[in-house]
């Protein structure tokens, strides 16, 4: 069954609320009065005294509406701040209950005071839009459904939602008539009504009959739920979209990331997620379905070294995010692009990033300037756009010290069920799971062929497993043959789920010698799997490997200390399986997907209630 609220609102603070309290309690419908305690187009006579508003406030909920009812962009910053503040201390004071809702005088109002209003410590500020039946974008800027006014501005939106019926959009320019039709369409499809309008008003438009009628219409829904303006973020529904340059089965730590952590907030927090991710080349968007996820694969027309692009990329997602009746959005970065798409699409509806990396430099002077301009230019827009900013380490978060305010580390996580510990460990087996990609020079694959070269001197039996995308596979067998590797190295390919652990329990040594790494997702495998591990002192890993407890860190580029390091555990099985149990250890008590999840769960939610939108 579809969620029917209604919710209504009534602004000022004029001596008729009292009339209007009365009609609502008649009908048994709740409400939120928005109260500017001493408002300045009113008579003082005109307005609530206290003792009304304390009266009300049994009934109904108390809003702020700042104290005297100013339109806030023509004050300045300290004014507007004083106004929205005082007004919550005086209405709390008065009422002893906290305020959670304000409203902005004559709906005028601009991104400054939304977080003025959210700093203040409101969850919920309504707006003066109007013709919307949900709670889509910032709860600091909501939307209602229809005015107690006629609103002839509204022409083409009324005439809209009457089908473009001549009669029925005559019929509907009375506000009451479009009020009861409108409520009908909530109860037919679900959604949310929210009424609302003057008290004022309505006695000067002699409209006191048409509002009984409209509240006698509505109220006493047994389908329905009734809610203060207050209670609507409890019934926000929590639909997600995981925006991605790049999602499984195309291998890789950032596509696994958003994988894992979207899979974890649908079957465990009770979020509906969907994701949008490149596909082919091509025009048409296929929907498809991994793993329980509903995905669109959005085609592209061009693709620049790693990074695919479509100019059809912004109505094809504005489509999505309209169709799946979007919430949030965690847009994945920094692959150039499909996240500044995103973010830029989005309007109203909040945006999380997920920033995964450092620099995307690679030191090639063809790509590097159009990479810098990148940098320098558009993501900074787009990390200034985001509500919030997740970074898998505090390295990166270092890195984005503009916007170190409203980022958090959450590091990845690691399934700590699927990769587990072999009895023992087999021996003379060195394992590296990463990119093969000849654009991925920056993993260090050639470091540690380099290594194995002189541990097959003294250790003959010793085997180098490589898994991870392999366009460079023919590049590295080639390295592997001209320095005497010629049967010592196997190369898999993609590994996935089981498969994946299954190779990590067949291996005695885990190495990841980047050169650049923001984390290393895949040493937390390794870990879960009881392997020592040995690693760069770049990034995030210094982060994740505790040196001489879980395994080592060494210089990048090193080739002569890596295969010391390599050598010393292949000799030293028992210290070998020590840092092992260690790692495990690590990855039980703070790195599963499922803690990983709930910060993540935390901070959307976090994004969903407290921010207004960009901040």
């Amino acid at each position: 069954m579809k969620q029917v609220l209604i919710t209504t609102s009534w602004d000022d603070g004029h001596k008729l609320d009292m009339r209007l309290a009365a009609l609502l309690r008649k009908y048994n419908i709740k409400g939120t009065f928005y109260i500017s305690p001493r408002d300045r187009e009113f008579a003082a006579h005109d307005r609530l005294q206290d003792e009304d508003i304390r009266a009300i406030s049994k009934d109904f909920e108390i809003g702020a509406h700042t104290m005297t009812h100013p339109r806030l962009p023509q004050l300045s910053d300290s004014q507007a701040k004083r106004e929205i503040v005082e007004s919550k201390k005086y209405l709390e004071h008065l009422t002893k209950s906290k305020l959670t809702s304000f409203c902005y005088p004559g709906g005028n109002y601009e991104a400054r005071h939304v977080a003025m209003v959210g700093a203040a410590g409101f969850t919920y500020a309504r707006s003066i839009r109007r013709h919307s039946f949900n709670l889509k974008g910032s709860l600091l800027e909501a939307d209602t459904t229809v005015n107690t006014y006629n609103h002839f501005q509204d022409l083409w939106k009324i005439a809209r939602f009457a089908g473009f019926s001549p009669v029925k959009t005559i019929r509907y320019f009375q506000w009451d008539n479009l009020a009861k039709a409108m409520f009908d369409r909530v109860i037919k499809e679900g959604g949310i009504f929210h009424l609302w309008g003057h008290s004022w008003e309505i006695d000067k438009h002699k409209d006191w009959e048409k509002l009984e009628n409209v509240l006698r219409y509505i109220g006493g829904r047994k389908r329905a739920l009734y809610a203060t303006n207050g209670e609507l973020p409890n019934y926000r529904p929590k639909r997600l979209l995981i925006a991605a340059p790049y999602f499984p089965p195309h291998a890789g730590g950032q596509e696994y990331y958003a994988y894992n952590i979207a899979k974890q907030l649908k079957s465990k927090y009770g979020w509906s997620v969907c994701v949008a991710t490149s596909g082919r080349r091509g025009l048409r968007p296929a929907k498809t379905a991994y793993a329980g996820l509903t995905v669109y694969r959005l085609p592209y027309w061009i693709k620049i070294s790693n990074t695919p692009f479509s100019p059809l990329w912004p109505l094809q997602l504005r489509r999505i995010i309209k169709h799946e009746n979007v919430t949030i959005i965690n847009a994945h970065a920094p692959v150039p692009l499909f996240a500044d798409v995103a973010i830029r699409i989005a309007r109203r509806t909040p945006v999380v990033i997920t920033y995964h990396m450092l620099s995307m430099k690679k030191h090639k002077l063809k790509t590097d300037w159009l990479i810098g301009l990148y940098e320098h230019h558009v993501l900074p827009m787009t990390l200034r756009s985001a509500v919030r900013i997740i970074c898998p380490s505090d390295i990166v978060r270092e890195s984005l010290k503009a916007f170190k305010d409203k980022s958090r580390t959450i590091s990845p996580g690691v399934d700590i069920d699927q990769f587990s510990p072999a009895k023992d460990l087999p021996q003379y087996t060195v394992l590296y799971v990463g990119s093969l990609r000849r654009s991925d020079n920056h993993k260090g694959v050639s470091y540690l062929l380099r290594a194995m070269a002189e541990i097959i001197k003294t250790h003959p039996k010793t085997k180098l497993h490589l898994v991870g995308a392999d366009d460079g596979q023919a590049y590295f067998k080639n390295l592997a043959n001209r320095i005497g590797l010629s049967g010592h190295v196997h190369f898999h390919g993609v590994k996935h789920g089981n498969g994946l652990a299954a190779v990590y329990r067949q291996a005695s040594v885990f190495v990841l010698p980047s050169l650049n790494e923001s984390f290393g997702m895949v040493v937390l495998e390794a870990m879960a799997s009881g392997l020592p591990v040995i690693g760069t002192k770049v990034g995030g890993l210094p982060n994740v490997i505790d040196e001489g407890r879980t395994g080592y860190l060494i210089a990048p580029a090193e080739s002569r200390v890596l295969t010391e390091k390599i050598i010393y555990l292949l000799d030293h099985p028992k210290k070998a399986r020590q840092l092992g149990r260690a790692g495990r250890n690590k990855a039980e008590r703070h790195l599963s997907w499922h803690l990983q999840a709930d910060k993540t769960d935390r901070l959307l939610q976090e994004a969903l209630e407290t921010t207004g939108g960009r901040s």
